[in-house]
């Protein structure tokens, strides 16, 4: 599954985006920003010329769709503020979601801004990335770090990691990696050499290549 945000279809009104605050008449409003994970699609609302406390009204129609809880209220700085929200795809159907946007600040309401949600099939793969400790010794507890990988959609990924290779005479296997289902793992070498694990992550739908990561431990 892919999710993609494409554009804002109507941004508001056209108000000049350097006109003074004592020139600013009806808010403006844009969706710019956007992520998912699984099947929660999260947008980010900017609103401008805003004189008041704002309120963001959202929706994002579709049978397949649950609406957020309640629309709240945006973050001010001066005359700007911003929102997010995030929808439940609660059965992911391909096609095109159209998320809209209201914003008011008490006096003034905004024209609506649409941003577009496509939803595709396919998947692309996750990508593992995999950091070792720098050296170490024996009996050391030697961090190796996948906080580097990612999915190319934003999905949450899970963490496998294997011993890839141990120097001669060690007794460990893979079952003594601690947290070795998490982003960081733990190994505690019993001999000295070259020690390499293997991370491979997962998005739900597919899995990386291998990334092996390689620290030299000395006595």
């Amino acid at each position: 599954m892919r999710i993609l945000f494409l554009a804002t279809l109507l941004a508001g009104c056209s108000k000049d985006d350097e006109v003074v605050d004592t020139d600013c008449g009806i808010p403006v409003c844009e969706i710019a920003v956007w992520e998912w994970h699984d099947s929660t699609v999260c947008l980010t609302g900017t609103a401008r010329c805003v004189q008041g406390d704002p309120t963001f009204t959202w929706s994002l129609p579709g049978p397949e769709v649950t609406p957020p809880a309640d629309t709240g209220s945006g973050e001010t700085d001066g005359n700007s503020a911003v929102s997010t929200v995030c929808f439940v795809l609660d059965a992911v159907v391909e096609g095109t979601y159209l998320a809209s946007l209201v914003v008011s600040d008490g006096a003034e309401t905004s024209d609506p801004c649409v941003g577009v949600v496509e939803v595709t099939s396919g998947n692309d793969p996750p990508v593992a990335s995999c950091d070792p400790p720098e050296d170490g010794r024996v009996g050391d507890y030697l961090e190796f770090d996948g906080m580097g990988s990612y999915d190319p959609e934003g999905a949450r990924l899970s963490y496998d990691w294997s011993l890839g290779s141990a120097p001669k005479g060690s007794l460990l296997t893979t079952d003594d990696i601690y947290n070795h289902t998490s982003v960081k793992a733990i190994l505690i070498p019993d001999v000295a050499g070259t020690w390499t694990l293997t991370l491979v992550v997962g998005d739900g739908q597919s899995t990386s290549d291998p990334c092996q990561a390689s620290v030299e431990v000395e006595l």
